[in-house]
């Protein structure tokens, strides 16, 4: 029988070598209450980076705790008490027992500082019980706004020291201490804490002078046998010069996201080689086989990982990840030479990693940190966020991750952005997430995408999370006369406004006011009225007045949405699209003619089922009323007629906001003139075989708004070199002379322009319609094709040949057919006449009824067109409907 000493002696001996066994450094990591989705992936990013590195650093992994919240499972006081009373049973006397909080501080209801939880919170009391059980070193971060209040809590741990963002409890801002310490850490992970302090004290420093910015934090330390709390840079000297770093693998951080996994590199060089991997290998296998997706293009897009955050305060986050092919050497220049979106503080981008694997699966790794260090800053102007990657040829893969953090626009009352999908190459996978803050209204909508799947939902603390895997998207190549660029590129597009009458509501309020006629305005409408008997001449007055008034945006503030009073723009005597909208329909409205207030997207579109801001331009509408017809006013340059629709608002979604009722959407339609070019061309012989002539073109609607915007400021001689130009296209081996053009600043007559010509050839004849050859010019097309802005158009050629003396015109067949041809409602007709024995008419007209040409039929427009460009070229003594 065992004595019963030596069994209490054996049972304290096991223990204390299991003690002495379980002793080892520990990590304890808290993500507080974070206060939207940006803020929560911002913490979570920084905790799991800095995990890894302490790791690196020789902790333990089993030995690190992260406390995050989950759904269901927030982080409470009580739980981060439990964590450190846990760590402070198994620490020993010797180790070291980290504690880092990422988060908010704020004082609490007896001015000491609280960490922001879930519940009660975190105070510096209870931090201050907590660490003294602790028999280790304790090193605190304390990487919140307002930690520095903390640190004279502490100041009786003789085993304790601390770092905080911020010097004391009036620094509320939130710090940029946290990702600069982790960035420290990441370099040098086996750096002494106070040297890594120092380090990203000392960088937080350089970023608020190189920027010109107010410092708002300053880091504190607490250090030593004296307890004092230091300012930077805490009696450290060369804080920049690095430590030695771990050996260990972990050490390298690693950008993770869905299948993208990109690493980044630490050390003073931008970028760090890096050996060939079977994951590297893999990569370009894969991509090899893929390459002939690429379809004829310089890159393919393997994949890509975006994501949109939107945060209840509207502010938003956009992460995007890319991996791409490069095939040819034009892919080095957009995707290897590759320039950001970044206009601070409205949009602020941060690369967060790159790596460029080369042909031979070695790559080139990019360091974040010290790229951030090398690009210049100017207090004056933005300076464009680039990134080049040397080294980078055909066969190469690049590997890109970057965030883009956008500041509400609280000019506008509710959420709207639109995220485009495809790019300029083929993309073969796409993973698109899209996290909504979990109260609220918030819409979204994925256009064209037909075959886009349903999403995966989900949700987090803040958000509701919905995510999409995306077939393979064509590449977005942009063309010549295409439909609206948002009516082709696949997007995914997020509002919060929840009906077009909120909107209303809206907007109404902010305007209120804005509308009001003053005395100015009264006299000006009592002076038209005075001049113009008529309510047509009066409409076309005043509108003709608003048209010659300067267009000048300035689009600050509240004015980017809210018209300026209408006597304010008719004393400055300029204003933009809304101002002179708004002068033009009070002008109206003094002289008791009805006109509303009409909000578009020239040159775009809108979508009225779903409701959100999707408008740039506005304008005037006049319903019918009485025998006046309906009319779309836009004022907003010189250089439209009345009655003409500005290019860009023809079919375009209107929303009209009468003075009183409710509002509408109807498209803009048609005016009163419609776009007609009329060219009348008589050719009379002349001796040795040369013809004279005379040439008369008339320009209505568009093609007349085209004319005065092209030559209106020009020079005479660029004016006189454009119009030589553009009839040497329709008749090239002509010499011509005498030009002559109407008057482009009288809008009350349509353009027009003569001149005389002579040719040396046997038979000459014009050739119509070249500016419309030119957008005819290819076989086939993918898409539909928008001639002249989808407007109508009418084109008129009338070819008079005039013979002199005894020669006498050719004979024509009796009744010569007219030829016609038509696809769909467009109309292309061929006739001739003999007026007298020395005259013969060649009558060519296009009637484009239809201006969008669908893909299916635009071969056989084509064809027709061509056919009937033929006919009117052919003289017409050779034409097959002479007689011979």
């Amino acid at each position: 029988m065992t004595p019963p000493f030596r069994t209490s002696l054996g049972v304290a001996l096991l223990l204390f070598l299991v003690s002495v066994a379980s002793a080892a450094p520990s990590a304890l990591i808290v993500i507080g209450l974070t206060a939207n989705e940006t803020d929560a992936a911002l913490w979570s990013r920084l905790a799991d980076r800095t995990r890894l590195q302490l790791a690196a650093r020789g902790i333990p992994a089993d030995r690190i705790t992260v406390l995050a919240s989950a759904e269901g499972a927030p982080v409470t006081r009580e739980r981060i008490l439990a964590s450190l009373t846990t760590t402070a049973r198994d620490v020993g006397a010797d180790d070291d027992c980290w504690l880092i909080l990422f988060g908010h501080s704020a004082p609490a209801r007896d001015s000491q500082p609280a960490f922001q939880v879930r519940g009660p919170r975190l105070t510096a009391t209870d931090l201050q019980s907590a660490l003294a059980a602790i028999a280790g070193h304790s090193l605190v971060v304390l990487n919140t706004s307002q930690s520095g209040g903390y640190l004279p809590f502490l100041k009786n741990l003789p085993n304790c020291t601390a770092i905080a963002a911020t010097a004391g409890i009036g620094e509320t801002g939130v710090p940029r201490f946290p990702e600069i310490w982790v960035d420290a850490l990441a370099e040098t992970p086996a750096a002494p804490f106070t040297t890594l302090a120092a380090r990203a004290a000392e960088r937080v420093d350089a970023f608020y002078t190189t920027n010109g910015l107010a410092q708002v934090e300053s880091a504190r330390l607490l250090a030593g046998p004296d307890r004092e709390i230091l300012s930077a840079p805490f009696g450290v000297t060369a804080a920049s010069a690095p430590a030695a770093v771990s050996a260990s693998p972990s050490a390298a951080p690693v950008l993770t996201s869905a299948d993208i996994e990109i690493p980044t590199t630490t050390g003073d060089s931008e970028f760090s080689p890096a050996p060939a991997t079977d994951a590297t290998r893999s990569l370009l296998a894969e991509a090899a086989r893929l390459a002939p997706q690429a379809d004829g293009h310089s890159a393919l897009v393997l994949q890509q990982e975006i994501a949109l955050t939107l945060n209840a305060d509207r502010t938003s986050t956009r992460s995007t990840r890319l991996r791409v092919l490069l095939l040819t050497p034009a892919a080095i220049a957009e995707w290897a030479d590759y320039t950001f979106v970044h206009q601070p503080p409205t949009e602020t981008t941060r690369i967060e990693g790159a790596r460029l694997i080369l042909p031979d699966a070695s790559a080139l790794v990019l360091n974040p940190r010290r790229l951030a260090d090398n690009t210049p800053v100017s207090s004056e102007l933005p300076v464009p966020l680039h990134l080049n990657l040397p080294q980078a040829a055909p066969g190469c893969i690049v590997e890109l991750a970057w965030t883009t953090e956008l500041r509400a626009a609280y000019d506008l009352p509710e959420f709207y952005d639109e995220l485009e999908l495809a790019r300029s190459a083929p993309v073969v996978a796409t993973v698109l997430t899209l996290r909504l803050p979990k109260t609220g209204t918030f819409n979204h909508q994925l256009r064209n995408l037909p075959a886009a799947p349903a999403p995966v939902e989900s949700a987090t603390e803040h958000s509701r999370v919905l995510a999409w895997t995306l077939p393979a998207l064509p590449a977005y190549e942009p063309l010549p006369y295409d439909p609206p660029r948002r009516d082709l590129v696949a997007t995914l597009a997020v509002s919060s406004l929840p009906s077009w009458e909120a909107f209303d509501t809206w907007f109404r309020r902010i305007a209120r006011g804005s509308d009001e006629i003053g005395p100015s305005v009264r006299a000006r409408a009592a002076e038209i009225t005075r001049l113009n008997p008529t309510p047509e001449t009066r409409i076309r007055a005043a509108y003709e007045f608003v048209s010659s008034l300067r267009y000048v945006a300035i689009e600050f503030g509240i004015h980017a949405f809210r018209p300026r009073t209408p006597d304010t723009v008719l004393r400055n005597r300029y204003g933009d699209c809304k101002d002179k909208a708004n002068l033009l329909i009070a002008l109206l409205h003094a002289m008791d003619l009805p006109a509303e207030f009409v909000l578009l997207n020239r040159g775009s579109s809108t979508d009225p089922a779903f409701p959100g801001w999707q408008f740039n331009h506005a304008i005037a509408h006049i319903p019918a009323f009485a025998d006046q017809p309906e009319r779309w006013l836009d004022a907003t340059d010189g250089t439209t007629r009345f009655g003409v629709i500005s290019p860009g608002d023809l079919g375009r979604q209107a929303r009209i906001l009468p003075p009183t009722g409710e509002a509408r959407f109807a498209p803009v339609r048609l005016g009163a003139e419609i776009t007609a070019v009329t060219d009348t061309w008589t050719f009379e012989t002349h001796t040795h075989g040369a013809w004279l002539g005379r040439v008369e073109r008339r320009f209505t609607g568009l093609a007349d708004y085209e004319l005065r915007q092209q030559l209106g400021n020009a020079s005479p001689a660029l004016r006189a070199f454009a119009l030589h130009q553009q009839l040497a296209a329709l008749l090239p081996d002509a010499t011509f002379e005498n030009v002559t053009l109407t008057n482009l600043d009288d809008l009350a007559q349509p353009v027009g322009l003569t001149a005389t010509f002579y040719v040396l050839a046997a038979s000459p004849a014009p050739r119509p319609a070249s500016t419309l050859a030119a957008a005819l010019a290819a076989p086939t097309r993918d898409r539909p094709i928008a001639l002249n802005d989808g407007q109508p158009l009418r084109y008129t050629q009338i070819v008079r040949r005039v013979t002199t003396g005894s020669e006498t015109a050719p004979d024509l067949e009796d009744d010569p057919p007219h030829a016609p041809m038509r696809i769909g409602e467009n109309t292309l007709t061929q006739s001739f006449s003999r007026p007298d024995d020395h005259t013969v008419l060649n009558t060519a007209v296009l009637d484009l009824n239809t201006p969008f040409v669908s893909s299916s039929d635009y071969p056989a427009f084509v064809q027709a067109f061509r056919i009937w460009r033929e006919l009117a070229a052919i003289p017409v003594d050779h034409h097959p409907f002479s007689k011979p």
